[in-house]
């Protein structure tokens, strides 16, 4: 008979006697192996949403690399939530049924013919409530202080079922009186306040979510004007109120430092230039020293928000100046600086805005006009060029009343005017230029600066001299440019004061992915979202230019309607960002832009000039 023996994995044997000995045959055979195998699991989204379907994903391989078939279990906690079949070595399970909270899921392969059983790893699943997203809108903005602003915040999505729960509304880092857990309803929670202060606010409503939503927050920015309220210039002696230069003080060092903000109180009662307590608004000139490159400089009231406008860049890391009327802020009347890099910072000041009084000045619009240009024939107002003064203190006087840009009949007491330097000679630098009175002291203070022999462009307020004339002093060889928009005299009939707005971006032509253009374009000044009134017939702005490709001649700009003047706002023949600030008369609100090259325009507006 037959024996079988169980040998390893196989079994060997023999046949019954036979064959010529009668000693039978060996014979053997082997069972097949199973090969062994790994599972690997995922799940994706991780986390998920509360009835959000998980799909749970079982890749088996086996060791050999042949493709496992058959079918994979899946559980949670232990628990069998499902099978899926093998489809080239992939398994798939789609369920909806997690609850909130986290769970183990697992894959276990179960086998097949030739192919061993294998457990996946342990993948750690959570289940959140599902998300929502808060949108935040407000009206009116601009607002005025004092003015009611509905705040409105919209919680998404809209189900089922439907968000419910409350919304907690806040301005500036503190909860807005009144707005706090407001209940949602049909998504909606609104919030009306007339509480909010003066500036930029920025805020933000935060949803606290319910059974079924998780919370979220919405920012909103709000842009509250001052109530207007007439001021009147005063002129002063230019005057160096601040610089950083100097030894650590109030009005002095340190240094700014990158993204950092430093106040100055300008009218503090020890300020180096005099200026009272009753000055509500600065006629300031800006200058950096940048210690390296400075992105940019903001400078506004004390006691408001940080607004969303640049007062100058210096990419390059040269010394800038630009001119900027600048509001006086809550605390000494301080004013607030903010540069993005590490910059020494000067401020000098042409005059202040006050309450409307006996010695107080009023503006009187002019069309842009030419006043002065060295390039020309030689005249009181034409050539010769500025002999730099470095080592004789040499000037020169300007009777800017015998030009025809301004009513001979006007009683001036100070002049709104752009000044522009160009090298005299090719690649000649300037130190500085300084203007101020004729027939007073020269100033230790400084108009603008040209360290890269370029065109250079800064408007200013200067106060006229002996028979209406002014004086300018050149550190080096220059050319210069006056181009005159008006002036302040005694309060009359057509005279204007200033009403200050919070600093805010009027235009820029980048937006919604604009290009830049060259040439002529009208800008709608009166229907932006700064919201300037239509009583305006001047605007205060700062116009910053971005050239495209290089180099941007000049840029102009005009009130809409009037013929294109021959003057010219800025300049940027190097091709980096310039800015300068303008003030523009206006007679439809809007205004007209020419650039003589391609560029990107960018308008900030920080007042307006009325009745």
């Amino acid at each position: 008979m037959a024996a079988l023996i169980q040998a390893g994995s196989g079994f060997l044997g023999t046949t019954n006697a036979a064959g010529a000995h009668g000693d039978g045959t060996v014979f053997g055979f082997a069972l097949p192996l199973n090969v062994s195998t790994t599972t690997v699991l995922t799940s994706m989204p991780n986390p998920s949403s509360l009835g959000d379907p998980v799909t749970m994903t079982a890749t088996v391989t086996s060791q050999n690399g042949s493709l496992p078939t058959g079918t994979v279990e899946f559980t949670s906690n232990g628990t069998n939530i499902g099978s899926a079949t093998l489809n080239n070595g992939v398994a798939t399970l789609q369920y909806s049924n997690l609850p909130l909270g986290q769970f183990n899921l697992v894959a276990m392969y179960q086998g097949a013919t030739g192919f061993a059983p294998s457990t996946s790893n342990t993948v750690l699943q959570y289940v959140v409530l599902p998300s929502t997203t808060t949108t935040v809108t407000t009206m009116p903005n601009p607002s005025i202080y004092g003015q009611q602003v509905t705040i409105t915040a919209t919680v998404s999505p809209s189900g089922p079922p439907v968000p419910t729960g409350t919304v907690n509304f806040y301005a500036n880092g503190h909860g807005i009186i009144g707005c706090s857990d407001v209940p949602l309803q049909n998504q909606m929670a609104i919030c009306t306040t007339s509480s909010l202060a003066t500036g930029t606010d920025t805020g933000y409503a935060v949803y606290g979510g319910d059974s079924n939503y998780n919370g979220s927050e919405g920012m909103f920015t709000q842009i509250v004007n001052p109530v207007p309220s007439p001021v009147q210039f005063v002129t002063v002696t230019p005057c160096r109120v601040v610089d950083t230069r100097n030894p650590n003080g109030t009005f002095g060092g340190p240094v700014l430092d990158g993204q950092s903000t430093r106040s100055f109180p300008l009218s503090e009662a020890d300020n180096p230039c005099g200026i009272p307590q009753s000055a509500l608004a600065f006629a300031l000139n800006v200058t950096v020293v940048p210690r390296g490159k400075l992105g940019y400089l903001t400078i506004w009231p004390v006691g408001q928000g940080q607004p969303v406008v640049s007062t100058l860049n210096s990419s390059d890391g040269r010394v800038k100046a630009n001119a900027a009327i600048v509001p006086a802020g809550d605390i000494d009347n301080g004013v607030n600086v903010y540069v993005t890099d590490t910059s020494d910072v000067i401020l000098d000041i042409d005059g202040y805005f006050a309450a409307p009084g006996s010695d107080t000045f009023q503006f009187y619009a002019l069309t842009p006009c030419r006043v002065i240009d060295t390039r020309g024939p030689a005249g009181d107002l034409g050539g010769p060029f500025l002999h730099g003064g470095r080592h004789d203190g040499t000037h020169r006087d300007f009777p800017v009343r015998e030009t025809s840009c301004i009513p001979q009949s006007a009683s001036i007491a100070a002049y709104s005017m752009n000044f522009t330097v160009t090298p005299h000679t090719r690649g000649q630098p300037l130190g500085y230029l300084t203007v101020w009175p004729e027939g007073t002291q020269q100033p230790l203070v400084s108009t603008l600066n040209n360290p890269t022999a370029t065109a250079v462009a800064n408007a200013a307020i200067v106060p006229a001299g002996t028979g209406g004339g002014i004086s300018a002093f050149a550190y080096d060889d220059t050319d210069l440019i006056v181009d005159i928009n008006g002036y302040f005299g005694a309060p009359a009939q057509n005279g204007l004061s200033f009403y200050a707005l919070t600093p805010c971006r009027a235009y820029d032509s980048r937006a919604n992915n604009g290009q830049p253009f060259s040439g002529e374009r009208p800008v709608d000044i009166v229907d932006s979202q700064c919201g300037p009134p239509s009583t305006a017939q001047a605007y205060v702005f700062n116009a910053t230019v971005a050239p495209a490709n290089g180099p941007m001649g000049y840029l102009t700009l005009w009130p809409d309607s009037e013929k294109q003047p021959m003057v010219s706002t800025l300049n940027a023949y190097d091709g980096f960002v310039t800015s300068n600030m303008a003030i523009v008369p206006n007679v439809n609100g809007s205004i007209d832009a020419y650039a003589e090259g391609l560029t990107q325009l960018i308008m900030d507006i920080s007042g307006y000039f009325a009745p």
